[in-house]
């Protein structure tokens, strides 16, 4: 998690069907994809499908439903392991039969086609590839730091032109040129310390026209606090997973 970034989850928020809150069992909190398979297969079951059929099914329908939960969490072995036997006992399943034989494990049908298999994705063993977990969480540290900016207290700690602090969506950055202080200068160099207000003198000579009006309309407080990082994208500054999906 990023220092200084809260996050604020309701006890019931989803979004994109994923939980915002996983509880203390991880199993329970991503049962609902293994139901969503389930629901898939029990529409199909009166269905006349050719093992042609099926294959696309499973490969189009029932693997995409827990593949993008998986690049965001790490899902419990057991789950992964139940959904595997539904793939499996709906490819072996005989039509208007509950069940049938199972002539090969599911391991050897997630082989490559030239290797004797059919392609099948093996959940249990993409679960345990740090591979691609490692290229999940990059994604998202990327995506948090994207929507990280600062808060302005005593402004000590904010680069004027290097950091994130201006109230513009997207950007939240300063463009107008360097001018009149160097260029890795604070803005707490903009801020007159004893009246505790913005130096409107300085503010209007440096920046354009807007960006002067956004500064001197940023409220500064009279206890002139710490600068805080916060969460760009929220109205009240915290972490939300709707809120990240805009980035």
């Amino acid at each position: 998690m990023v220092a200084g970034a809260s996050v604020v989850c309701g006890s019931y928020e989803r979004y994109l069907g994923l939980p915002a809150l996983v509880g203390r069992s991880k199993y329970n909190s991503f049962k609902v994809l293994k139901d969503r398979v389930w629901q898939r297969i029990s529409s199909w079951k009166n269905s006349f499908l050719s093992q042609a059929g099926k294959e696309v099914l499973i490969k189009a329908v029932l693997q995409s439903i827990p593949t993008y939960t998986m690049s965001v969490f790490k899902l419990p072995m057991k789950l992964c392991k139940d959904m595997n036997g539904l793939f499996s006992r709906f490819w072996w399943r005989k039509q208007h039969m509950e069940g049938g034989i199972q002539w090969k494990k599911w391991e050897s049908l997630g082989l490559q086609k030239g290797k004797g298999g059919l392609g099948f994705r093996d959940l249990e063993s993409l679960a345990d590839n740090p591979l691609f977990y490692g290229e999940a969480s990059g994604q998202q540290e990327i995506l948090l730091l994207e929507g990280l900016r600062w808060r302005v207290g005593d402004g000590s700690k904010i680069q004027i032109w290097g950091s994130k602090w201006m109230p513009t969506p997207t950007s939240f950055s300063v463009h107008s040129p360097v001018s009149m202080l160097r260029e890795d200068a604070k803005v707490e160099e903009l801020i007159d310390k004893q009246n505790r207000a913005w130096d409107e003198g300085r503010v209007r000579a440096i920046f354009s026209s807007e960006e002067a009006e956004l500064i001197l309309n940023i409220p500064l407080g009279r206890g002139m606090a710490q600068d805080k990082i916060i969460w760009g994208p929220s109205k009240k500054g915290a972490f939300t997973v709707s809120s990240a999906y805009y980035l």
